[in-house]
């Protein structure tokens, strides 16, 4: 069951591996000694490149993230774009539990639009690292862990449907000369 955190991030648990990434990182704590930021290889997923990028310590440039996981996903090859670009996505990310042989799945409501001025999405508080550091919590084995992503692109509509029913007014009745019927002319509302 889905609930919302106090970071604001639904949080729930399944059984079921990421469908589009994933990556395994030994030894998490000599990453976490070593590199303020780590970013993943890339990989495609709804047509577009990404990558997932991981502070293990928090992300630095948010103030309120020291103490915690930060895990973004970023955009990749946007030069190549056309100009105003935009691409709107839905997406989780997730860490594997250990302990009970599931993953605990982090999302963010809303539709996310990726477009030139913001590349990159995700969690400053992902998790705390006192949570994650807790042999309990199943999420480090032996300094291993695992983060997933999936990234679902939600493509514009060039044709937008109504859903409501068309009322149509009278104005007036006119007949058209060429067939002799009568034509009615009316307001969509």
């Amino acid at each position: 069951m889905a609930s919302p955190t106090d970071t604001g991030i639904m949080r729930s648990t399944r059984d079921i591996h990421p469908e589009h990434y994933s990556i395994r990182i030994s030894r998490f704590s000599l990453l976490a000694e070593r590199q303020e930021k780590y970013e993943s290889y890339p990989f495609e997923a709804g047509g577009y490149k990404w990558r997932l990028l991981l502070y293990p310590k928090g992300n630095s440039k948010c103030f309120d993230s020291k103490g915690y996981i930060s895990l973004y996903l970023a955009i990749q090859d946007t030069d190549s774009f056309p100009k105003q670009w935009e691409v709107y996505v839905d997406f989780k990310v997730l860490v594997f539990d250990h302990i009970h042989n599931n993953y605990s799945v982090f999302q963010d409501l809303g539709v996310k639009r990726f477009h030139e001025l913001k590349t990159v999405f995700g969690f400053n508080k992902l998790l705390s690292l006192e949570a994650f550091n807790d042999v309990r919590n199943g999420y480090l084995d032996d300094d291993s862990c695992i983060f997933g992503a999936e990234v679902f692109v939600i493509k514009q509509p060039t044709v937008y449907e109504v859903w409501e029913k068309f009322l149509f007014f009278e104005l007036d009745h006119t007949y058209t000369k060429a067939s002799g019927k009568q034509a009615e002319h009316g307001i969509i509302l």
